[in-house]
């Protein structure tokens, strides 16, 4: 009972204004002791660099937080404070996601899942949401190619083009047992 009121208070506080919780963005403004990721400059189309106004999904510890939520049993609440994001900043949210050190499991590979595959084509985002993941989680990237490519036999054109565009060295070969890891 408790979780489920800490994650309304998590999904009321994601969504509030940057003037409700000033001292949140300050603190994520200034990084003071905080992990976040930097803004994803560079993004096309109107994206937010900071995702929404109030900051707070550059939180790596907020995604930490949500995600071992998620892996002691409260998936579905993570999944409603994760709809705003998903919905209004998704690119912040996939490289979150990836940089914030939580174990990967299934909350991760459901939303890298969902969120991942469009950049693997032809977004214009792709470019920078895929050079900040592979640098971040490269078998995130490397997970959803699989994906892809089980989906789309056809698509191998464009995955050896992300490969190259993000310098990955195809001498290297990426074993089954290298991607499950």
């Amino acid at each position: 009972m408790v979780v489920t009121w800490q994650l309304a208070a998590l999904r009321h506080a994601t969504a509030a204004s940057p003037e409700q919780l000033p001292e949140w963005s300050r603190v994520l403004a200034a990084n003071g002791g905080a992990r976040a990721l930097p803004p994803l400059e560079g993004l096309h189309g109107g994206a937010s660099p900071t995702g929404t106004p109030n900051r707070c999904w550059l939180s790596l510890d907020l995604l930490a937080t949500l995600c071992r939520l998620g892996a002691a049993g409260h998936i579905g609440g993570v999944r409603q404070v994760l709809e705003l994001p998903r919905q209004h900043c998704p690119e912040v949210l996939l490289c979150a996601l990836a940089s914030c050190g939580a174990e990967w499991g299934a909350l991760q590979e459901e939303v890298a899942g969902t969120l991942l595959l469009p950049y693997l084509g032809n977004h214009p985002n792709a470019a920078v949401v895929l050079r900040r993941l592979w640098v971040a989680n490269a078998k995130c990237v490397l997970l959803g190619m699989v994906e892809l490519h089980a989906k789309e036999p056809a698509c191998v054109a464009r995955l050896l083009d992300v490969c190259q565009e993000l310098q990955v060295s195809t001498r290297k070969t990426y074993s089954p047992l290298d991607i499950a890891q």
